[in-house]
């Protein structure tokens, strides 16, 4: 998110942390923000168009409010999101990390930005499921859904040389309109990862069609698995590759 106005605002509201990292890219811009309704701590950005990471820490292991917002701005503040941790908590951390109608065209546009919030998680993993509108786009063949996961995997590694990738070839939606088999971009993934030492498991040949899927509750519609299905592809994901 990014804005060039002063009247833009955030809230995170009962997000259990001892520690909150602000991410935004560097544009002349002033943001400020402040916990649970305290005093507000304002931060201006200069202009090298950098990744900046705001670190506050020392916080209470309970639910916080974190609240942000522009007042005083007078430039672009760009925005890219929150991450919040707790300091003795052990277990493992899942990150959701999107963008609404992503194709593998699209990721070859924003990938050079994935390197330097990567380089600030440090993540052991990533699970990619991509495909779905692909597959139903003129502009995405296979070989650029190759190319796409290629300059992801690059960008990433810069960050995290020994990351792990898991990479998912969804279940067979309902589309409108359908270029390109859904098929023909498994075989690619499959004969792409293989050669690169990657993981893949295909929901495409694991789950039923789509009739079948969705009469037994796992589609949202006719291109979202519901939360029925996406427990199932996760639970199967994490019993096919990820359990020791």
């Amino acid at each position: 998110m990014y804005t060039s106005g002063t009247a833009a605002t955030a809230t995170w509201a009962n997000a259990v942390a001892t520690e909150f990292r602000i991410f935004h890219y560097q544009y002349g811009g002033t943001l400020r923000w402040r916990v649970d309704g305290g005093a507000w701590t304002s931060v201006t950005a200069d202009t090298s168009e950098t990744l900046d990471v705001i670190t506050i820490s020392g916080l209470s292991d309970a639910a916080h409010t974190l609240e942000i917002d522009t007042t005083g701005n007078a430039g672009v503040v760009d925005f890219v999101g929150i991450y919040g941790t707790r300091s003795d908590a052990a277990g493992v951390e899942i990150l959701k990390m999107g963008n609404s109608g992503t194709t593998a065209f699209r990721m070859q546009a924003y990938n050079s930005f994935v390197t330097a919030p990567l380089a600030e998680l440090q993540p052991d993993m990533a699970l990619v499921i991509l495909g779905t509108n692909d597959y139903r786009s003129t502009v995405s063949p296979p070989s650029v859904y190759i190319a796409g996961l290629q300059g992801l995997v690059d960008a990433a590694r810069a960050a995290v040389p020994d990351m792990g990738f898991i990479f998912v070839v969804p279940p067979q939606s309902n589309p409108d309109g359908q270029q390109v088999p859904l098929s023909d971009y498994r075989d690619a993934l499959f004969g792409w990862a293989d050669a690169e030492g990657h993981e893949v498991i295909s929901w495409l040949d694991r789950w039923p069609d789509f009739a079948t899927a969705n009469d037994r509750g796992l589609w949202r519609d006719n291109l979202h698995p519901s939360s029925l299905g996406g427990r199932v592809g996760a639970q199967d994901t994490i019993n096919r590759l990820m359990k020791g």
